[in-house]
């Protein structure tokens, strides 16, 4: 009988919703936020590589103007 009410009493809260209640509040759309994130991301490395493009360049020019003594 003390198994039975422990099935019960799970069945009670899976039936309720109390594991599942707050999956339905989402406001967004999860796909949506991982596209946004990775569109994010990829922005981020193309501003990285332009930046240490920049930084490379002009670390060659400086050096390629200084004198060698």
């Amino acid at each position: 009988m003390q198994e039975e009410a422990v099935i019960n009493y799970f069945n009670n809260i899976y039936d309720h919703g109390a594991f599942n209640k707050h999956y339905n509040d989402c406001t967004f759309n999860p796909l949506d936020k991982v596209v946004e994130l990775y569109e994010r991301l990829v922005q981020a490395e193309k501003d990285k590589n332009e930046y240490l493009e920049k930084f490379t360049s002009s670390a060659i020019d400086t050096s390629a103007q200084t004198p060698m003594a």
